[in-house]
Protein backbone atom coordinates (compact mmCIF):
# COMPACT_ATOMS: atom_id res chain seq x y z
CA UNK A 1 0.00 0.00 0.00
CA UNK A 2 2.84 2.41 0.87
CA UNK A 3 4.50 1.60 -2.46
CA UNK A 4 1.24 2.38 -4.36
CA UNK A 5 0.94 5.74 -2.55
CA UNK A 6 4.54 6.56 -3.36
CA UNK A 7 4.07 5.76 -7.05
CA UNK A 8 0.90 7.84 -7.11
CA UNK A 9 2.70 10.78 -5.50
CA UNK A 10 5.57 10.57 -7.99
CA UNK A 11 3.15 10.43 -10.92
CA UNK A 12 1.31 13.49 -9.64
CA UNK A 13 4.59 15.37 -9.17
CA UNK A 14 5.66 14.45 -12.74
CA UNK A 15 2.42 15.78 -14.20
CA UNK A 16 2.66 19.04 -12.22
CA UNK A 17 6.27 19.54 -13.34
CA UNK A 18 5.34 18.99 -17.00
CA UNK A 19 2.40 21.39 -16.77
CA UNK A 20 4.65 23.99 -15.21
CA UNK A 21 7.25 23.55 -17.92
CA UNK A 22 4.62 23.80 -20.64
CA UNK A 23 3.22 26.99 -19.12
CA UNK A 24 6.70 28.52 -18.92
CA UNK A 25 7.33 27.81 -22.66
CA UNK A 26 3.92 28.87 -23.96
CA UNK A 27 3.95 31.92 -26.21
CA UNK A 28 1.20 33.62 -28.14
CA UNK A 29 1.63 34.42 -31.84
CA UNK A 30 -0.66 36.30 -34.22
CA UNK A 31 0.42 35.54 -37.82
CA UNK A 32 -0.33 38.21 -40.39
CA UNK A 33 -1.30 37.20 -43.92
CA UNK A 34 1.23 38.77 -46.29
CA UNK A 35 -0.66 37.63 -49.40
CA UNK A 36 2.21 35.52 -50.72
CA UNK A 37 1.88 31.92 -51.85
CA UNK A 38 3.03 29.32 -49.36
CA UNK A 39 5.80 27.10 -50.71
CA UNK A 40 5.10 23.59 -49.47
CA UNK A 41 8.34 21.53 -49.50
CA UNK A 42 8.08 18.41 -51.71
CA UNK A 43 4.36 19.04 -52.19
CA UNK A 44 4.14 22.31 -54.12
CA UNK A 45 4.66 23.32 -57.73
CA UNK A 46 7.76 22.13 -59.57
CA UNK A 47 9.07 23.65 -62.79
CA UNK A 48 10.55 21.38 -65.45
CA UNK A 49 13.50 23.29 -66.85
CA UNK A 50 15.09 20.53 -68.92
CA UNK A 51 13.05 17.48 -69.71
CA UNK A 52 15.56 15.38 -71.63
CA UNK A 53 15.52 17.68 -74.68
CA UNK A 54 17.58 20.80 -74.08
CA UNK A 55 15.09 23.19 -75.68
CA UNK A 56 12.05 21.90 -73.80
CA UNK A 57 9.97 23.80 -71.27
CA UNK A 58 11.82 26.16 -68.93
CA UNK A 59 14.90 26.35 -71.13
CA UNK A 60 12.80 28.46 -73.51
CA UNK A 61 12.54 31.23 -70.91
CA UNK A 62 14.59 34.40 -71.12
CA UNK A 63 17.90 34.12 -69.21
CA UNK A 64 16.66 36.35 -66.38
CA UNK A 65 13.11 34.91 -66.18
CA UNK A 66 12.40 32.92 -63.01
CA UNK A 67 8.62 32.76 -63.48
CA UNK A 68 7.93 35.04 -60.54
CA UNK A 69 4.41 35.61 -61.83
CA UNK A 70 3.64 31.96 -60.98
CA UNK A 71 3.86 31.78 -57.18
CA UNK A 72 4.44 28.65 -55.18
CA UNK A 73 7.26 27.10 -57.22
CA UNK A 74 9.73 25.61 -54.77
CA UNK A 75 11.80 23.27 -56.96
CA UNK A 76 13.24 23.47 -60.47
CA UNK A 77 13.73 20.04 -62.07
CA UNK A 78 16.50 19.32 -64.58
CA UNK A 79 16.44 15.98 -66.39
CA UNK A 80 19.27 15.35 -68.84
CA UNK A 81 20.87 12.46 -70.74
CA UNK A 82 24.13 11.23 -69.27
CA UNK A 83 25.76 11.66 -72.70
CA UNK A 84 25.29 15.44 -72.43
CA UNK A 85 27.25 15.64 -69.17
CA UNK A 86 30.14 13.18 -69.45
CA UNK A 87 30.99 13.32 -73.13
CA UNK A 88 34.40 11.77 -72.42
CA UNK A 89 35.35 9.55 -69.52
CA UNK A 90 36.14 11.76 -66.55
CA UNK A 91 35.34 14.98 -68.44
CA UNK A 92 32.19 16.57 -67.02
CA UNK A 93 30.08 19.41 -68.36
CA UNK A 94 28.65 20.56 -65.01
CA UNK A 95 27.95 23.98 -66.50
CA UNK A 96 24.90 22.59 -68.27
CA UNK A 97 23.39 22.06 -64.80
CA UNK A 98 24.94 24.81 -62.71
CA UNK A 99 24.34 27.71 -65.07
CA UNK A 100 20.53 27.53 -65.27
CA UNK A 101 20.27 26.39 -61.64
CA UNK A 102 22.02 29.47 -60.29
CA UNK A 103 19.32 31.97 -61.18
CA UNK A 104 16.71 29.90 -59.37
CA UNK A 105 18.95 29.39 -56.35
CA UNK A 106 19.40 33.14 -56.13
CA UNK A 107 15.62 33.43 -55.77
CA UNK A 108 15.63 30.95 -52.87
CA UNK A 109 14.49 27.94 -54.92
CA UNK A 110 15.88 24.42 -54.81
CA UNK A 111 17.06 22.26 -57.68
CA UNK A 112 16.41 18.59 -58.46
CA UNK A 113 18.25 16.32 -60.91
CA UNK A 114 17.62 13.21 -62.95
CA UNK A 115 20.27 11.77 -65.28
CA UNK A 116 18.99 9.31 -67.90
CA UNK A 117 20.79 6.61 -69.88
CA UNK A 118 18.24 5.89 -72.63
CA UNK A 119 16.46 8.39 -74.88
CA UNK A 120 14.32 7.76 -77.96
CA UNK A 121 14.66 11.26 -79.42
CA UNK A 122 18.44 11.09 -79.81
CA UNK A 123 20.75 8.25 -80.79
CA UNK A 124 21.89 7.51 -77.28
CA UNK A 125 21.54 8.69 -73.71
CA UNK A 126 24.60 6.73 -72.59
CA UNK A 127 27.95 8.28 -73.57
CA UNK A 128 29.73 6.69 -76.50
CA UNK A 129 32.84 6.02 -74.42
CA UNK A 130 30.81 3.52 -72.34
CA UNK A 131 30.05 1.51 -75.48
CA UNK A 132 33.65 1.87 -76.64
CA UNK A 133 34.72 0.20 -73.41
CA UNK A 134 32.56 -2.79 -74.28
CA UNK A 135 29.10 -2.14 -72.84
CA UNK A 136 26.44 -4.07 -74.77
CA UNK A 137 23.33 -2.43 -76.15
CA UNK A 138 20.23 -2.97 -78.27
CA UNK A 139 19.40 -1.07 -81.47
CA UNK A 140 15.83 0.20 -81.17
CA UNK A 141 14.34 2.20 -84.04
CA UNK A 142 17.26 4.57 -84.41
CA UNK A 143 18.50 4.75 -80.82
CA UNK A 144 20.57 2.61 -78.48
CA UNK A 145 19.35 1.08 -75.23
CA UNK A 146 22.16 -0.14 -73.06
CA UNK A 147 22.16 -3.60 -71.52
CA UNK A 148 21.51 -2.56 -67.91
CA UNK A 149 22.90 -5.85 -66.56
CA UNK A 150 26.23 -5.37 -68.30
CA UNK A 151 29.02 -5.03 -65.67
CA UNK A 152 30.86 -2.57 -67.94
CA UNK A 153 27.79 -0.32 -67.89
CA UNK A 154 27.27 -0.65 -64.13
CA UNK A 155 30.93 0.16 -63.46
CA UNK A 156 30.63 3.27 -65.63
CA UNK A 157 27.45 4.32 -63.79
CA UNK A 158 29.22 3.89 -60.46
CA UNK A 159 32.08 6.07 -61.76
CA UNK A 160 29.67 8.81 -62.84
CA UNK A 161 27.44 8.76 -59.76
CA UNK A 162 30.51 8.96 -57.53
CA UNK A 163 31.47 12.29 -59.18
CA UNK A 164 27.84 13.46 -59.22
CA UNK A 165 27.59 12.89 -55.47
CA UNK A 166 30.96 14.53 -54.81
CA UNK A 167 29.57 17.70 -56.39
CA UNK A 168 25.98 17.78 -55.16
CA UNK A 169 25.44 15.43 -52.20
CA UNK A 170 24.53 17.40 -49.07
CA UNK A 171 24.09 20.70 -50.92
CA UNK A 172 21.18 22.44 -49.15
CA UNK A 173 19.98 23.84 -52.48
CA UNK A 174 19.60 20.33 -53.92
CA UNK A 175 16.06 19.17 -53.12
CA UNK A 176 16.51 15.59 -54.35
CA UNK A 177 18.15 13.31 -56.90
CA UNK A 178 15.90 11.09 -58.99
CA UNK A 179 17.53 7.73 -59.77
CA UNK A 180 17.51 7.71 -63.53
CA UNK A 181 20.07 5.28 -64.98
CA UNK A 182 17.43 2.66 -65.76
CA UNK A 183 14.69 2.74 -68.39
CA UNK A 184 13.39 5.18 -70.96
CA UNK A 185 13.97 8.84 -70.06
CA UNK A 186 15.27 7.71 -66.66
CA UNK A 187 11.71 6.82 -65.61
CA UNK A 188 12.40 3.19 -64.69
CA UNK A 189 10.39 1.47 -67.44
CA UNK A 190 11.21 -0.17 -70.78
CA UNK A 191 7.68 -0.51 -72.12
CA UNK A 192 8.58 1.29 -75.35
CA UNK A 193 11.67 -0.76 -76.17
CA UNK A 194 10.95 -4.21 -74.71
CA UNK A 195 8.19 -5.00 -77.26
CA UNK A 196 10.76 -4.32 -79.99
CA UNK A 197 13.93 -6.07 -78.80
CA UNK A 198 12.25 -8.53 -76.41
CA UNK A 199 14.54 -8.01 -73.40
CA UNK A 200 13.04 -7.50 -69.95
CA UNK A 201 14.86 -6.59 -66.76
CA UNK A 202 13.71 -7.55 -63.29
CA UNK A 203 13.96 -6.11 -59.81
CA UNK A 204 17.48 -7.47 -59.33
CA UNK A 205 18.79 -5.21 -62.11
CA UNK A 206 16.92 -2.19 -60.82
CA UNK A 207 18.21 -2.79 -57.31
CA UNK A 208 21.82 -2.74 -58.55
CA UNK A 209 21.30 0.72 -60.05
CA UNK A 210 19.52 1.92 -56.91
CA UNK A 211 22.31 0.61 -54.70
CA UNK A 212 24.92 2.52 -56.71
CA UNK A 213 23.11 5.76 -55.90
CA UNK A 214 22.64 4.77 -52.26
CA UNK A 215 26.35 4.04 -51.93
CA UNK A 216 27.41 7.54 -52.97
CA UNK A 217 24.53 9.80 -51.86
CA UNK A 218 24.53 9.87 -48.06
CA UNK A 219 22.74 13.15 -47.39
CA UNK A 220 20.60 14.33 -50.32
CA UNK A 221 17.15 12.78 -50.72
CA UNK A 222 16.93 10.03 -53.36
CA UNK A 223 13.63 9.32 -55.11
CA UNK A 224 12.28 6.80 -57.62
CA UNK A 225 9.63 7.00 -60.32
CA UNK A 226 6.82 4.58 -59.52
CA UNK A 227 7.50 3.04 -62.95
CA UNK A 228 10.37 1.16 -61.30
CA UNK A 229 7.62 -1.02 -59.85
CA UNK A 230 6.52 -1.83 -63.41
CA UNK A 231 5.07 0.62 -65.91
CA UNK A 232 2.11 -1.60 -66.76
CA UNK A 233 1.73 -3.12 -63.31
CA UNK A 234 -0.11 -0.01 -62.23
CA UNK A 235 -3.60 -1.01 -63.37
CA UNK A 236 -5.29 0.66 -60.41
CA UNK A 237 -7.31 3.66 -61.62
CA UNK A 238 -6.97 2.34 -65.18
CA UNK A 239 -9.65 0.52 -67.20
CA UNK A 240 -10.01 -3.24 -67.49
CA UNK A 241 -8.60 -3.05 -71.03
CA UNK A 242 -5.20 -2.17 -69.54
CA UNK A 243 -5.44 -5.13 -67.17
CA UNK A 244 -6.36 -7.35 -70.13
CA UNK A 245 -3.38 -6.27 -72.24
CA UNK A 246 -1.13 -6.80 -69.24
CA UNK A 247 -2.07 -10.49 -69.50
CA UNK A 248 -0.94 -10.52 -73.15
CA UNK A 249 -1.87 -9.00 -76.51
CA UNK A 250 -4.13 -11.90 -77.44
CA UNK A 251 -6.06 -11.53 -74.18
CA UNK A 252 -6.39 -7.77 -74.51
CA UNK A 253 -7.44 -7.91 -78.15
CA UNK A 254 -10.34 -10.26 -77.38
CA UNK A 255 -11.47 -8.85 -74.03
CA UNK A 256 -15.25 -9.18 -73.98
CA UNK A 257 -16.47 -8.30 -70.48
CA UNK A 258 -15.45 -8.77 -66.88
CA UNK A 259 -16.69 -9.33 -63.36
CA UNK A 260 -15.28 -6.86 -60.85
CA UNK A 261 -15.88 -7.95 -57.27
CA UNK A 262 -18.56 -10.27 -58.63
CA UNK A 263 -20.40 -7.56 -60.60
CA UNK A 264 -20.71 -7.68 -64.41
CA UNK A 265 -18.81 -4.75 -65.97
CA UNK A 266 -17.75 -3.32 -69.32
CA UNK A 267 -14.07 -3.65 -70.23
CA UNK A 268 -13.84 0.15 -70.03
CA UNK A 269 -14.66 0.07 -66.31
CA UNK A 270 -11.94 1.69 -64.21
CA UNK A 271 -10.25 -0.56 -61.64
CA UNK A 272 -9.28 0.50 -58.14
CA UNK A 273 -6.79 -0.89 -55.66
CA UNK A 274 -7.93 -4.20 -54.19
CA UNK A 275 -10.47 -5.00 -56.92
CA UNK A 276 -10.92 -8.68 -57.79
CA UNK A 277 -11.22 -9.12 -61.57
CA UNK A 278 -12.51 -12.06 -63.60
CA UNK A 279 -11.93 -11.35 -67.31
CA UNK A 280 -13.92 -13.07 -70.07
CA UNK A 281 -12.56 -13.18 -73.62
CA UNK A 282 -14.10 -14.20 -76.92
CA UNK A 283 -12.42 -14.94 -80.27
CA UNK A 284 -15.33 -13.16 -81.98
CA UNK A 285 -14.52 -9.89 -80.19
CA UNK A 286 -11.88 -7.50 -81.52
CA UNK A 287 -10.45 -4.17 -80.40
CA UNK A 288 -12.73 -1.16 -80.70
CA UNK A 289 -11.59 2.23 -81.87
CA UNK A 290 -12.77 3.98 -78.68
CA UNK A 291 -10.60 1.74 -76.48
CA UNK A 292 -7.53 3.82 -77.24
CA UNK A 293 -9.15 6.85 -75.59
CA UNK A 294 -9.65 4.92 -72.35
CA UNK A 295 -6.40 2.94 -72.10
CA UNK A 296 -3.58 4.39 -70.01
CA UNK A 297 -0.71 1.92 -70.26
CA UNK A 298 1.76 2.02 -73.12
CA UNK A 299 1.43 -1.66 -74.01
CA UNK A 300 -2.31 -1.32 -74.57
CA UNK A 301 -2.06 1.91 -76.54
CA UNK A 302 0.77 0.58 -78.71
CA UNK A 303 -1.15 -2.56 -79.67
CA UNK A 304 -4.31 -0.60 -80.46
CA UNK A 305 -2.44 1.94 -82.60
CA UNK A 306 -0.85 -0.84 -84.64
CA UNK A 307 -4.16 -2.68 -84.95
CA UNK A 308 -6.02 0.41 -86.15
CA UNK A 309 -3.18 1.23 -88.55
CA UNK A 310 -3.37 -2.23 -90.12
CA UNK A 311 -7.14 -2.04 -90.33
CA UNK A 312 -6.87 1.25 -92.22
CA UNK A 313 -4.49 -0.46 -94.67
CA UNK A 314 -7.05 -3.22 -95.26
CA UNK A 315 -9.73 -0.62 -95.87
CA UNK A 316 -7.51 0.85 -98.55
CA UNK A 317 -8.08 4.50 -97.74
CA UNK A 318 -11.87 4.23 -98.04
CA UNK A 319 -14.45 5.16 -95.41
CA UNK A 320 -18.23 5.39 -95.16
CA UNK A 321 -20.18 8.60 -94.72
CA UNK A 322 -21.89 8.37 -91.31
CA UNK A 323 -24.89 10.37 -92.56
CA UNK A 324 -26.11 7.77 -95.05
CA UNK A 325 -24.20 4.63 -93.97
CA UNK A 326 -23.85 2.86 -97.35
CA UNK A 327 -23.62 -0.93 -97.37
CA UNK A 328 -21.95 -3.38 -99.77
CA UNK A 329 -24.30 -4.26 -102.60
CA UNK A 330 -26.03 -0.87 -102.58
CA UNK A 331 -25.96 2.00 -105.06
CA UNK A 332 -22.90 3.92 -103.94
CA UNK A 333 -20.67 6.70 -105.22
CA UNK A 334 -17.28 7.77 -103.95
CA UNK A 335 -15.99 11.29 -103.41
CA UNK A 336 -12.25 11.83 -103.27
CA UNK A 337 -11.18 13.92 -100.28
CA UNK A 338 -8.42 16.45 -101.03
CA UNK A 339 -8.36 19.96 -99.61
CA UNK A 340 -11.94 19.78 -98.34
CA UNK A 341 -13.13 17.50 -95.58
CA UNK A 342 -16.48 15.78 -95.94
CA UNK A 343 -18.52 14.85 -92.88
CA UNK A 344 -16.88 11.47 -92.41
CA UNK A 345 -16.02 9.34 -89.43
CA UNK A 346 -12.38 9.28 -90.56
CA UNK A 347 -10.30 11.54 -92.78
CA UNK A 348 -9.55 9.05 -95.58
CA UNK A 349 -8.87 9.34 -99.32
CA UNK A 350 -12.32 8.38 -100.56
CA UNK A 351 -15.65 8.69 -98.81
CA UNK A 352 -18.50 6.37 -99.80
CA UNK A 353 -22.06 7.73 -100.01
CA UNK A 354 -25.42 6.41 -101.08
CA UNK A 355 -26.38 7.96 -104.40
CA UNK A 356 -29.40 9.56 -102.75
CA UNK A 357 -27.38 11.03 -99.86
CA UNK A 358 -27.95 14.84 -99.58
CA UNK A 359 -24.31 15.31 -98.56
CA UNK A 360 -23.17 13.40 -101.68
CA UNK A 361 -25.39 15.53 -103.90
CA UNK A 362 -24.01 18.73 -102.35
CA UNK A 363 -20.37 17.65 -102.67
CA UNK A 364 -20.89 16.32 -106.22
CA UNK A 365 -22.14 19.70 -107.38
CA UNK A 366 -19.20 21.46 -105.74
CA UNK A 367 -16.40 18.97 -106.47
CA UNK A 368 -17.53 17.20 -109.63
CA UNK A 369 -14.04 16.10 -110.63
CA UNK A 370 -13.67 14.24 -107.35
CA UNK A 371 -16.67 11.94 -107.90
CA UNK A 372 -15.55 8.33 -108.30
CA UNK A 373 -17.55 5.44 -109.71
CA UNK A 374 -17.87 2.68 -107.11
CA UNK A 375 -18.56 -1.02 -107.38
CA UNK A 376 -19.34 -1.84 -103.75
CA UNK A 377 -19.28 -5.62 -104.18
CA UNK A 378 -21.52 -8.02 -102.29
CA UNK A 379 -19.80 -11.35 -102.93
CA UNK A 380 -19.42 -13.64 -99.90
CA UNK A 381 -17.01 -15.94 -101.75
CA UNK A 382 -14.44 -13.21 -102.41
CA UNK A 383 -11.95 -11.86 -99.84
CA UNK A 384 -12.23 -8.23 -98.68
CA UNK A 385 -10.36 -6.13 -101.26
CA UNK A 386 -10.03 -2.54 -102.41
CA UNK A 387 -8.97 -1.85 -106.02
CA UNK A 388 -8.51 1.87 -106.50
CA UNK A 389 -7.93 3.72 -109.78
CA UNK A 390 -8.22 7.41 -110.47
CA UNK A 391 -11.82 7.27 -111.72
CA UNK A 392 -13.29 4.12 -110.21
CA UNK A 393 -12.91 1.70 -107.32
CA UNK A 394 -13.99 -1.88 -106.74
CA UNK A 395 -14.55 -2.85 -103.13
CA UNK A 396 -15.46 -6.15 -101.55
CA UNK A 397 -15.98 -5.89 -97.82
CA UNK A 398 -18.15 -8.86 -97.10
CA UNK A 399 -15.73 -9.65 -94.27
CA UNK A 400 -16.76 -6.49 -92.41
CA UNK A 401 -19.99 -5.99 -90.50
CA UNK A 402 -21.82 -2.69 -90.13
CA UNK A 403 -24.44 -1.47 -87.65
CA UNK A 404 -27.91 -0.60 -88.92
CA UNK A 405 -30.88 0.65 -86.89
CA UNK A 406 -34.30 -0.85 -87.51
CA UNK A 407 -37.54 0.72 -86.29
CA UNK A 408 -40.19 -1.92 -85.63
CA UNK A 409 -43.85 -1.38 -84.75
CA UNK A 410 -46.54 -3.92 -83.94
CA UNK A 411 -49.32 -5.08 -81.64
CA UNK A 412 -48.25 -6.37 -78.26
CA UNK A 413 -48.74 -10.02 -77.44
CA UNK A 414 -47.23 -12.68 -75.23
CA UNK A 415 -43.64 -13.68 -76.22
CA UNK A 416 -43.38 -11.05 -78.98
CA UNK A 417 -39.99 -9.84 -77.75
CA UNK A 418 -38.73 -13.42 -77.40
CA UNK A 419 -39.78 -14.20 -80.97
CA UNK A 420 -38.11 -11.03 -82.25
CA UNK A 421 -34.77 -11.70 -80.57
CA UNK A 422 -34.88 -15.39 -81.50
CA UNK A 423 -35.47 -14.49 -85.17
CA UNK A 424 -32.48 -12.13 -85.22
CA UNK A 425 -30.06 -14.23 -83.22
CA UNK A 426 -30.95 -17.84 -84.07
CA UNK A 427 -32.52 -17.82 -87.52
CA UNK A 428 -30.66 -14.89 -89.09
CA UNK A 429 -27.47 -15.40 -87.01
CA UNK A 430 -26.98 -11.65 -86.60
CA UNK A 431 -25.53 -9.84 -83.61
CA UNK A 432 -27.56 -7.23 -81.78
CA UNK A 433 -25.73 -4.16 -80.54
CA UNK A 434 -28.67 -2.58 -78.67
CA UNK A 435 -32.43 -2.90 -78.26
CA UNK A 436 -34.95 -0.40 -76.91
CA UNK A 437 -38.64 -1.32 -76.62
CA UNK A 438 -41.74 0.36 -75.21
CA UNK A 439 -45.45 -0.42 -75.19
CA UNK A 440 -48.23 2.19 -75.10
CA UNK A 441 -51.88 1.11 -75.31
CA UNK A 442 -50.83 -2.31 -76.66
CA UNK A 443 -48.78 -0.72 -79.48
CA UNK A 444 -45.14 -1.83 -79.46
CA UNK A 445 -42.37 0.49 -80.62
CA UNK A 446 -38.92 -1.03 -80.86
CA UNK A 447 -35.54 0.15 -82.08
CA UNK A 448 -32.86 -2.45 -82.53
CA UNK A 449 -29.29 -2.07 -83.80
CA UNK A 450 -28.05 -5.16 -85.63
CA UNK A 451 -24.79 -5.93 -87.42
CA UNK A 452 -25.05 -6.82 -91.12
CA UNK A 453 -22.51 -7.42 -93.88
CA UNK A 454 -24.42 -6.16 -96.90
CA UNK A 455 -27.62 -4.70 -98.33
CA UNK A 456 -28.93 -8.17 -99.18
CA UNK A 457 -28.44 -9.28 -95.57
CA UNK A 458 -30.30 -6.19 -94.35
CA UNK A 459 -33.16 -6.78 -96.80
CA UNK A 460 -33.37 -10.41 -95.70
CA UNK A 461 -33.48 -9.37 -92.04
CA UNK A 462 -36.28 -6.88 -92.66
CA UNK A 463 -38.26 -9.51 -94.59
CA UNK A 464 -37.92 -12.15 -91.88
CA UNK A 465 -38.79 -9.76 -89.03
CA UNK A 466 -41.85 -8.50 -90.94
CA UNK A 467 -43.27 -12.02 -91.00
CA UNK A 468 -43.31 -12.36 -87.20
CA UNK A 469 -46.97 -12.44 -86.04
CA UNK A 470 -47.98 -9.07 -84.63
CA UNK A 471 -45.28 -7.05 -86.45
CA UNK A 472 -46.83 -4.34 -88.64
CA UNK A 473 -43.83 -2.48 -90.06
CA UNK A 474 -40.02 -2.63 -90.21
CA UNK A 475 -37.83 0.10 -91.68
CA UNK A 476 -34.23 1.23 -91.53
CA UNK A 477 -33.41 4.46 -89.75
CA UNK A 478 -30.51 6.57 -90.93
Amino acid sequence: MRMQKLLSLLATLFIVMNIGTANAQMQQASPVDNGKALVNPFMGWQLYYYSNVLDNYGSQLDPEDTVDEFPGIGVVFLRLPWSFIETEKGVFNWEIIDSPAQRWIEKGKQVALCISATENWTQQGTPQWVFDEGAKYYEVEGYKEVEYDDPVYQKAVDHFVKHLAARYDGNPRMAYIAIGHFGMWGEGHTEISTPIHGKKWGDKTKKKIIDIYRKHFKHTQLILSDDYAGHDNRVANAPITDYAFKQGDNVGAHAHYAYVNGILCSVKTVLHGGDCVKLVTSPEIGPRKDWIDHCQTYAAKRYLRLFLKERRKIRGGVCRCPLCKPLPGGEVIGIRVHGHKAQTDEYENITLHRRSCPEAIRLSSKYGDDVVSVNYADDPSAPPIVENTHTSITINRIGFSYPITLEITGVDRHSLLMDLTSEIAHRLHLNMDSLCISTVDCIVNCRVVIMVHSVSEMVSAIAHISKIPGIESVRQLL
